[in-house]
């Protein structure tokens, strides 16, 4: 599954490979932390997925990207206006398992330290495997057992993230993709997307080899494959008015 969706990332695919092979042999799979950190573009966000696909477990997003209230992690009192449950009580409600997968994305971009508390501090009692067994929601005033949740993370850089979180991840580094990987990953996953999303079969469309490298070493040339997805979409769209007018 892991090969069907993303090309080369070895390294990532061994490592979900033996936390499948630990959880089969123990017959419990304890809580990790996996990082993933790369540029921008690179299939971090979408490696979450296909890791929750290849596990047969449910999926959860949490973008902390500017979170500064730490009531978004821990919920709000009860006394407060408005108060809700935090972010991993809403998760397990949604997903209706106390096991999922549950991707924290852009981790080094979360907020600092201001009057409505410190959200990396919280994030901290949220991922270390010896405090999140008893995790204590505000708003419920109750633990909660996470032990069994499988936490992802995603980061363009490591520079911005407390060093105490820090130690406690597993940390998998994702490189940019070069001309010629590029090329295979348009041809065998961006071309097939893209026909998918705007209702292009393949029969209708065929750019040739010259025309793709073009794209990639004139119009896409940083490290990661986003912004060639939207070129590609792009053209598709370009063809689906000229078949349709």
């Amino acid at each position: 599954m892991l090969d069907e969706d993303h090309y080369r990332l070895s390294e990532v695919k061994e490592r979900i490979l033996e936390f499948i092979a630990v959880g089969r042999l123990r017959g419990t799979s304890k809580g990790k932390i996996i990082r993933l950190s790369g540029p921008p573009g690179v299939g971090k966000t979408s490696i979450g997925r296909s890791i929750a696909r290849a596990l047969d477990c449910k999926f959860f997003l949490f973008s902390v990207g500017g979170l500064f209230d730490v009531a978004e992690i821990k919920g709000h009192r009860r006394t407060c206006i408005g108060a809700m449950p935090g972010k991993m009580v809403q998760c397990l409600k949604n997903v209706g398992t106390e096991n999922p997968l549950v991707l924290i994305d852009e981790i080094d971009k979360l907020g600092v330290r201001c009057h409505d508390g410190d959200p990396a501090s919280a994030m901290l009692e949220l991922l270390d495997p010896e405090q999140n067994a008893n995790f204590l929601d505000h708003y419920l005033d109750i633990t909660i057992g996470l032990s069994k949740v499988l936490f992802v993370c995603t980061a363009n850089v490591a520079d911005t993230i407390p060093s105490p979180l820090l130690n406690r991840m597993e940390v998998i580094n994702l490189s940019g993709y070069i001309t010629k990987e590029k090329m295979y990953i348009a041809r065998d996953y961006l071309e097939k997307t893209a026909g998918r999303d705007c209702g292009i079969k393949p029969e209708q469309v065929n750019v040739s080899d010259a025309a793709l490298l073009s794209l990639i070493e004139n119009y896409c040339r940083e490290s990661g494959v986003r912004n060639l997805q939207k070129q590609i979409e792009k053209i598709f769209r370009k063809i689906q008015i000229k078949s349709n007018l």
